[in-house]
């Protein structure tokens, strides 16, 4: 008499096959939504954060800051109509993670299909931000260079799947005013 064994390997490939065998095929969407973003102004952020405590931009509880409102465009390269949840950006000083800033839409902003719109979103530097942009370069200057990275999410609204989206990225200098 011939014993049969059963492997779990075998008994998930049976499983998998008979949860698969319907009536109808399961469908895939190689479609998928692509939202592009482009900032419309050129050329490096420059912040100038002030030291408010005279003590340097190390105390992070100083109030010294500074805020860029940047103009982006959202452009949407499929025909699907997409909405958007989120903006945001990370800041990167010599390979370190410094900041980070999200935005979120409540309810989200529609974007029809192939259409295109402008979005500002702002950046704070803080005395606490450009202390760790400063020291990036191991050198006590007040002053440090770093790159943003933006981005943005969303669905979109056919099958409700995210959007795939490019990065954004600019220049950008902190220094004492």
């Amino acid at each position: 008499m011939t014993k049969i064994c059963i492997t779990p390997a075998l008994a998930f490939a049976f499983i998998f096959l008979m949860i698969n065998c319907g009536e109808e095929s399961t469908a895939v969407y190689w479609d998928k939504a692509l939202v592009e973003i482009d900032l419309v102004q050129s050329g490096r952020i420059d912040f100038f954060v002030p030291d408010e405590g005279d003590s340097g931009w190390h105390n992070p509880l100083d109030p010294g800051a500074d805020t860029v409102i940047l103009d982006f465009t959202v452009e949407n390269q499929s025909n699907k109509e997409v909405s958007l949840t989120a903006m945001g950006c990370d800041l990167y000083a010599e390979g370190q993670y410094v900041y980070y800033k999200q935005d979120v839409y409540v309810p989200p902003v529609i974007l029809p299909g192939n259409g295109s719109m402008s979005i500002q979103f702002s950046v704070i530097i803080t005395e606490s931000v450009a202390y760790q942009i400063d020291h990036s370069d191991g050198i006590d200057d007040f002053t440090g260079t770093g790159t943003f990275r933006f981005w943005i999410t969303g669905y979109d609204n056919e099958l409700y799947e995210y959007i795939r989206h490019n990065y954004a990225y600019n220049e950008m200098m902190v220094s004492k005013p």
